[in-house]
């Protein structure tokens, strides 16, 4: 399991505590401080509850690094994009 650093543990307690306030939150964070990663662990504790979150990213490579990281947190997901298969094993929704 991957750990969080002591500031990456520090900003998802800010985001659950901000997301307690109002309904969307927005973090910035600095070049490899490990946004992805800080993400993938608020996905894997939504998904622990049930719940689903939608992730975006703005590039082929940011998608895969997105892939690669909810993998390693065992978080269950699917691509949606162009050039990528289409899978809906990861939905329990019947409009998947």
């Amino acid at each position: 399991m991957i750990k969080l650093r002591a500031y990456q543990e520090d900003c998802v307690r800010r985001i659950r505590e901000a997301l307690r306030r109002v309904l969307r939150v927005l973090l910035t964070s600095p070049t490899a401080s490990g946004k992805t990663v800080m993400f993938a662990w608020l996905a894997m504790a939504a998904a622990a509850r049930g719940s689903r979150i939608p992730i975006l990213g703005h590039r082929q490579e940011i998608v895969e690094q997105i892939s690669d990281t909810l993998t390693a947190f065992a978080v269950p997901h699917g691509i949606i994009a162009a050039g990528y298969p289409a899978n809906n094993s990861w939905c329990r929704s019947p409009w998947c």
